[in-house]
């Protein structure tokens, strides 16, 4: 790709070679008409030949993620990192963007063990990075940006716990007050470990998206604190966590964020119940659903993008009053 510009009268025609910037003088055109008939010419003619570039995906992928993490959360930088590092660079690092083909993303993804949705992510991570280099005229084309993967075959609705595994969980885990606050608030994992003590003002937890730490959505929002998300705040004080002196501006200890999700497996262990961290925030969607809240205050306390995506909880409405309008768990 080559763009033309004058200078004092003189035109000529900027293109880059493998990263670098060249330029064409063009001698004797007086006429911008002209001007673009030879940029036409020069990129039929010269272009694919001088611009076909060798960049690779490991050469260009720091450039890619200093400018992603500017615009993005912090968690969906960190994820988009973690996929390039440990899937997509051993993979394709050493490859020139230009020249991958679709056969090369059937073999990777034939053999990637993963679920749908995660490959969807990796070769979005991938068609970004590519198409990236292109907007920056580092390469010519993104040979792979018609691929898909085609649609999930297979639909499943979110996974929660219920009331007798909520107990099971009390009874043998260590961290309860952590559990117990954002099964009643819906907090993202990446949100409570932001939330500072500042932020909750007459029992109302506001969730704020700041330059330095933003919300998934980059929205702010609010969520009313129940009986059981209050008792749970007042007893986070006395989480062992404190004793090594941790930041008392924030409501949860600082720690790193992969360390918050190991204490929550160690305790869903310890009752024998599967799922993850990310269960409890299904469940707290859930109950909200069997207790009869309207959807769309569902979607504005959990912070959904998208009215669509709340609608995955509507599976259990069969049971709806199960819980009548209890939700302290």
């Amino acid at each position: 790709m080559a763009s033309l510009e004058k200078h004092h009268g003189s035109w000529s025609i900027r293109y880059r070679v493998n990263g670098k910037k060249r330029r064409k003088n063009l001698v004797g055109v007086e006429t911008k008409r002209h001007a673009f008939q030879l940029l036409r010419q020069f990129e039929e003619e010269q272009l694919p030949k001088t611009v076909q570039s060798a960049l690779s995906l490991s050469e260009y992928v720091a450039e890619y993620l200093a400018a992603h993490r500017l615009r993005v959360a912090r968690s969906t930088h960190e994820r988009v990192r973690s996929a390039l590092d440990i899937h997509l660079l051993p993979a394709f690092g050493d490859r020139s963007m230009e020249g991958l083909e679709t056969s090369d993303l059937v073999f990777y993804f034939s053999r990637r063990d993963a679920k749908h949705g995660t490959l969807v992510k990796e070769l979005h991570t991938l068609k970004a990075v590519i198409n990236s280099a292109v907007k920056a005229r580092l390469i010519y084309d993104n040979p792979i940006k018609d691929f898909s993967l085609g649609k999930n075959k297979e639909s499943r609705p979110p996974p929660y716990y219920d009331m007798d595994e909520i107990d099971s969980l009390w009874k043998h885990c260590n961290h309860r007050p952590r559990w117990q606050f954002l099964v009643n608030t819906g907090l993202r994992r990446g949100e409570v470990m932001q939330l500072r003590h500042q932020h909750i003002v007459d029992d109302v937890v506001r969730v704020i998206s700041t330059e330095g730490e933003t919300t998934k959505s980059y929205k702010h929002r609010e969520v009313p604190l129940n009986d059981m998300a209050r008792d749970a705040l007042a007893e986070l004080k006395n989480d062992i966590a404190w004793q090594n002196g941790m930041d008392e501006r924030y409501v949860f200890p600082r720690m790193n964020a992969r360390s918050l999700t190991r204490a929550f497996d160690k305790d869903a262990r310890r009752a024998s119940l599967p799922g993850s961290l990310h269960w409890l925030r299904h469940t707290f969607c859930t109950l909200h659903v069997l207790s009869g809240t309207p959807l769309r205050a569902i979607q504005e306390l959990a912070g959904h993008s998208s009215i669509k995506v709340t609608e995955q909880y509507t599976h259990v409405q069969k049971r709806l009053g199960q819980y009548g309008n209890n939700i302290n768990v």
